[in-house]
């Protein structure tokens, strides 16, 4: 397997992984799953077949980043990437909030591999956003991009999906094991024949 999903291709293959670790991590009485890539990979298809909250990265840290603030600006690795997040953006109806797109112009393989040098460019263009975009928020396009310190020297709100992904998990978890809240099955999650049984 690909260790990012920045080209289509690669999304398409962890969709049906993301979909079966949903599956599996219900059938083994997991309270919740939590997938931490920014672009949601099987998402909306695991909310189909299982009753546990299931919480994406992207999906998560974009609508609380509109709570934070009126203007965000979205730093993804590559360019590439933009278009299927500004698809995403629409579908979470927060698309209307984002006033620059931006591009470190990296792989996720590279990111990985130089902390200090994707921290510059987030720096860079978390800065640009603010004074040329008009950002209030930055939010950061990928689970693997690094995030300690940079609010403090972009100045900003800096919302990095996995780690605000997984704080949300702990929420959505507590408030399905309370209160029974978890996504409806009514008409978009509502699951095929064969999983009929789950809702």
């Amino acid at each position: 397997m690909p260790e990012s999903t920045e080209y289509l291709y690669w999304k398409m293959l962890y969709t049906p992984k993301s979909v079966e670790a949903a599956k599996k991590a219900e059938g083994e009485e997991y309270d919740g799953v939590f997938l931490s890539c920014f672009l949601n990979p099987g998402l909306y298809e695991a909310r189909e077949i299982v009753n546990i909250p299931v919480v994406g990265a992207g999906e998560t840290s974009m609508l609380l980043a509109s709570t934070f603030g009126h203007n965000l600006a979205v730093i993804v690795p590559t360019s590439k990437m933009i278009p299927v997040a500004q698809d995403n953006a629409r579908m979470y109806g927060v698309d209307a909030k984002v006033v620059s797109w931006r591009s470190l112009n990296i792989s996720v393989e590279e990111i990985l591999a130089d902390e200090k040098k994707t921290t510059e460019r987030i720096v860079r263009e978390g800065k640009e956003a603010v004074t040329k975009d008009g950002a209030e928020v930055i939010v950061l396009g990928c689970g693997a991009l690094p995030y300690r310190n940079i609010q403090k020297m972009i100045g900003a709100p800096v919302v990095q999906p996995a780690v605000v992904g997984f704080k949300a998990t702990e929420l959505m978890v507590d408030l399905y094991l309370t209160i029974g809240l978890t996504h409806s099955k009514v008409l978009t999650y509502s699951p095929p024949p064969e999983y009929s049984k789950v809702s």
